[in-house]
């Protein structure tokens, strides 16, 4: 058995070079993610759903034009392990410059909010790179090895 399979356990290489100059990117600007606190804005006319957290962005953003769309990455470290994963993610920012998660979890609760990092791109090429990974892995995760394996 190969020594260094843990350490690959759901490892899944990005699947295209684009790709993977993104994910190259994120993990140089890791240090810049940050939690985004969680706020439920549900109300009798509209509720967020559950892991649906672009198309409740871009709903809330039609119906309140004071907020902006971000779009971008949770990032999970996965120490131990020789990659970290990138996972697309849309979050709004509010007029007065805070970002806040409006997308419910359902039953997977954790602790605190994952951080979560900027995609630093313009729309178009955020959403061209996401449809890509989607279309190719049927998910949004974004593994990157970090390490040299």
């Amino acid at each position: 058995m190969n020594a260094n399979f843990p350490l690959l356990l759901g490892y899944e290489p990005p699947p295209s070079d684009a790709l993977h100059e993104h994910a190259g990117a994120l993990y140089m600007r890791r240090h810049q993610a940050a939690p985004v606190p969680r706020v439920d804005i549900s109300s009798d006319v509209w509720r967020p759903a559950v892991n649906a957290c672009h198309d409740n962005c871009e709903a809330w953003c039609e119906q309140h034009p004071d907020h902006q769309l971000v779009r971008g990455w949770l990032y999970f470290s996965l120490p131990g392990m020789a990659y970290c994963r990138f996972v697309s993610h849309s979050v709004l920012r509010r007029p007065d410059g805070s970002l806040i998660d409006i997308t419910p979890t359902g039953q997977l609760l954790q602790a605190a909010p994952y951080p979560f990092l900027d995609a630093g791109l313009a729309e178009d090429e955020y959403a061209a790179l996401a449809s890509e990974l989607y279309e190719s892995t049927g998910q949004g995760n974004l593994c990157f090895l970090h390490s040299g394996m």
